[in-house]
C-alpha cells in the first residue's frame, strides 16, 4: 500500500509530467518555503505558495525545452524524497543533471522543499548565461 504523501507527490508528478500547473501546485500548502539551491537567478528562498508559482514560472522561461525524468518517489509520515534527472536547451546551451528534492509534509501537503542538483556548477553556469 502507497503512503498517502508518496500519492500527492506521484500526484504531483503526474500533474507536472501532463501540463497541469494548477494540479501541480495543489499539493502545496499556501504558506510552502521552497529552497532552490545554487548561484543563479532561480536559486533562493522562496515563501508563500505565489512565490513558488513565480519561481516556477521563471524557472519555465528560462528552461527552453525542458526534459524530465522522475526516477523514484519514496515518503512517510513527515517526509517525502523525489529523484530524478532533466535536460534543459535554449538558445543553443543545453545543461543535463541529476536532482533530488527533499520535501516535508503538514496537513497532508508539502509545506517545505528543497531542491538541490548533482551539478550545480552546470545548472549554474546554463541559467547565467
Amino acid at each position: 500500500m502507497t503512503h498517502p504523501n508518496e500519492e500527492i507527490l506521484r500526484m504531483q508528478d503526474k500533474a507536472l509530467m501532463a501540463g497541469d500547473v494548477a494540479g501541480f501546485f495543489d499539493g502545496f500548502t499556501d504558506d510552502v518555503v521552497a529552497h532552490i539551491g545554487g548561484k543563479n537567478p532561480l536559486a533562493g528562498t522562496y515563501k508563500g505558495k505565489e512565490q513558488l508559482q513565480e519561481a516556477f514560472g521563471k524557472w519555465m522561461e528560462m528552461s527552453g525545452n525542458l526534459q524530465q525524468n522522475t526516477h523514484d518517489i519514496l515518503a512517510n509520515d513527515t517526509h517525502g524524497v523525489v529523484i530524478g534527472d532533466y535536460s534543459v536547451e535554449k538558445n543553443g546551451k543545453t545543461a543535463q543533471s541529476r536532482a533530488v528534492q527533499i520535501l516535508h509534509f503538514k496537513g497532508g501537503k508539502v509545506s517545505e522543499a528543497w531542491i538541490f542538483d548533482e551539478d550545480p556548477y552546470t545548472t549554474d553556469a546554463f541559467y547565467n548565461s
